[in-house]
This record gives structure tokens, C-alpha cells and sequence, in this order.
């Protein structure tokens, strides 16, 4: 991992609609297909499209009526004034209007927390697609995460480009926690590597998966899915923020991004919705707080936070 490093992080949500054509979501590598990353994201039907007055993101339907999100999604100042938002589960054409929202008590509009999440109560029930399967795992790290969302496009090379509005899903390996880089243990992170120059890499292996994708601009609250090794599809992360490694805050080759852990909000997550996680056997809920805070200390020479609009 590079020891010394310019750093900065932008929420990737709340993007401002425009006229520019739809493009897909997350940057992608620029030597593979864009059909590829496409077709991919029609296996993730729970992810959907989140959409209110301007202003677009990503969330994951955990059940009939329930949306897990981004905690900065819901708290978006300009939503706050309606308290209405459009879900459309797997590509858009099927709006279903939000009914309640509730942004997690450990959210403080600063990012690295581990709080980063927010649940939207649908005012009727999704029929006909299933939900996401919660996971209580915490072994999140090493492992190949699918990456599912609808924001911006682009490839490693030109960085994020459009707008938001067409799913996108792509493979990353989980490189850190993000403990391992100043941010708190209850998110985890993955980086973009360039198959044509290792010295980009921010973090593990410099070699790419076939597939690589990083989320962008409009993929916040989007779903990271890591099967554990029994053939099922957890939902392991709520897409969170980017980091810039590289001076260019873009979601090109070199930069990162983090999700907040589903693992580590069990008990909130249950405790608002009553959707518990994924388990082939009944255990405990784990605390809200078993994760932890603890921003562990400054990585890089500066950090920054924004939202970007």
C-alpha cells in the first residue's frame, strides 16, 4: 500500500439530474466491454434506483417494503423538505414512493464513522423481486465483492462520466478495513487497479479482476455482495464515500472507495425494520456498537471531506 499519499473523500450521492445521455453506473476498466458490466447487474434485482426532487442515488431492497441505503442519502437536505422518494427496483419504470425514512442516531454528516446508513419504508410493497439476504459475517476482508449501483460511467482512464440512471455491476477485491487507513473498522475498502500500470495501486494485489469496477458519483447506497463461500449472495456493504489517491478526484484508475459493513449495524438494522441477517443457523444479534468508532489517527498527507452535488 502507498505509505505516502494526497487523500480526499466525496460522498458519492445526491447527484443534481441533467440533461446529459444516461450512463451506466461505476467506472469500469477501459479494456473491457461495457455489455459485460451490464449484463452482470441483472443477477442483483434488489438493487434499485433512488430517485427525489433533483437529485439521484442507489439502495438495496432488504425486504417487501424496505430500503437500505446511505445515511447521506436520506438526510439530503433538499429531500428532507418532502420526505418523497421514487424506488425503482432493477432498472427504472416502476416507481414506489417512500413512506418513512430513518437515518441511523450514529450519523453526524461526517464520513469514516462506520454510520453511514439509513432505512426508507416503501409506502406498498415490491412484488416480484427478491430482497437482498443481510450478512452477519465479518470476514469481509480478502474476499471478491460484486459492486452494484446505478451512478455515473466511465472507464479507469477517463474517470467518472454522465449521469446516473443505468445499473452497473463489477468485481473488486476487499483490500482494507477501513481501520487500515485512519477511517473506522466498520468499513471496508476496495481500490481501482490499472491492468496497464501496477504502480497506480493503492492497496493488495496491483492486478485487476476481469471484471474490476469502482463505484461512482450516484452509486451511494448501492449494494457489495460477497458470496462466503456456500454459493449465497450476502449483501456485506452499503456504498458509502471515494477516496482520492491520486490527485484526481474522479473514480479513475488509483482511487478507492468504502461501504459501511451490514455486519456491523445488525442490531439497528433489526431493531428498525425487524429484517435480521442471512444465517443458516439462529445466532445473537451482535450490538450496534460491536464494530466500534475509533477514527485510528490521520493516512496521507491531507484529508478532506465533501459532499459532491
Amino acid at each position: 500500500m502507498k505509505s505516502r499519499v494526497a487523500v480526499a473523500v466525496v460522498v458519492f450521492s445526491a447527484l443534481v439530474l441533467s440533461a446529459v445521455p444516461r450512463a451506466q453506473a461505476g467506472t469500469i476498466r477501459h479494456d473491457v466491454s461495457n455489455s459485460t458490466y451490464t449484463a452482470l447487474a441483472g443477477g442483483y434485482p434488489s438493487v434499485g434506483y433512488m430517485t427525489w426532487p433533483g437529485r439521484a442515488a442507489s439502495g438495496v431492497l432488504i425486504a417487501p417494503d424496505w430500503v437500505l441505503t446511505a445515511a447521506h442519502v436520506l438526510d439530503d437536505p433538499v429531500a428532507a423538505a418532502s420526505y418523497t422518494f421514487d424506488f425503482t427496483p432493477g432498472a427504472p419504470g416502476g416507481d414506489y414512493t417512500g413512506l418513512n425514512k430513518f437515518v441511523h442516531p450514529g450519523w453526524t454528516g461526517t464520513l469514516g464513522e462506520g454510520f453511514d446508513l439509513a432505512l426508507l419504508q416503501l409506502s406498498t410493497s415490491v412484488l416480484g423481486i427478491s430482497p437482498a439476504l443481510l450478512s452477519d459475517r465479518t470476514d469481509e476482508l480478502g474476499r471478491l465483492a460484486t459492486i452494484v449501483g446505478f451512478g455515473l460511467g466511465g472507464t479507469g482512464l477517463t474517470g467518472a462520466t454522465g449521469s446516473p440512471g443505468t445499473k452497473r455491476a463489477g468485481f473488486n477485491v476487499v483490500d482494507l478495513l477501513g481501520s487500515n487507513i485512519g477511517f473506522s473498522a466498520a468499513e471496508i475498502v476496495v481500490d481501482f487497479d490499472n491492468p496497464d500500470d501496477a504502480s497506480t495501486n493503492f492497496s493488495g494485489s496491483p492486478i485487476p479482476h476481469a471484471t474490476e469496477l469502482l463505484p461512482a458519483p450516484g452509486d451511494s447506497g448501492g449494494g457489495w455482495f460477497i458470496d462466503f463461500g456456500d454459493g449465497v449472495d450476502l449483501l456485506a456493504g452499503i456504498e458509502s464515500w471515494g477516496l482520492d489517491a491520486d490527485g484526481s478526484l474522479i473514480s479513475n484508475y488509483g482511487d478507492a472507495a468504502g461501504a459501511t459493513r451490514v455486519s456491523s449495524q445488525l442490531q439497528w438494522i433489526f431493531d428498525t425494520s425487524g429484517v435480521p441477517p442471512f444465517s443458516p443457523t439462529a445466532v445473537p444479534l451482535p450490538s450496534a456498537a460491536f464494530m466500534g468508532l475509533g477514527l485510528l489517527g490521520a493516512f496521507g498527507a491531507f484529508r478532506r471531506f465533501r459532499r459532491r452535488r
